[in-house]
């Protein structure tokens, strides 16, 4: 039962972050661009900044999903034991 309200959790707040985080799925494929390249490239084509709140936002929508899910996992442990 633990492993249903961890998915749930996270499925939730990741989708809710989703929509908080990202205006669409090409915003979101952008801060995965931007992820991927390294910083120095970035900084060299003038897009640091960009770059810095690219990586922030996607960032939070990863540690956020996990975390929830993570806490879900407890709470269903705390809960179910």
């Amino acid at each position: 039962m633990n492993w249903l309200l961890a998915i749930a959790s996270g499925a939730a707040t990741a989708w809710g972050l989703f929509r908080l985080l990202f205006e669409g799925w090409d915003d979101f494929m952008e801060c995965v661009r931007f992820w991927l390249t390294p910083d120095v490239v970035s900084w060299f084509r003038g897009e640091g900044a960009e770059d810095w709140w690219s990586e922030l936002r996607l960032g939070l929508w990863l540690g956020g999903s996990f975390g929830a899910g993570w806490g879900g996992h407890l709470l269903g442990h705390w809960l179910f034991s």
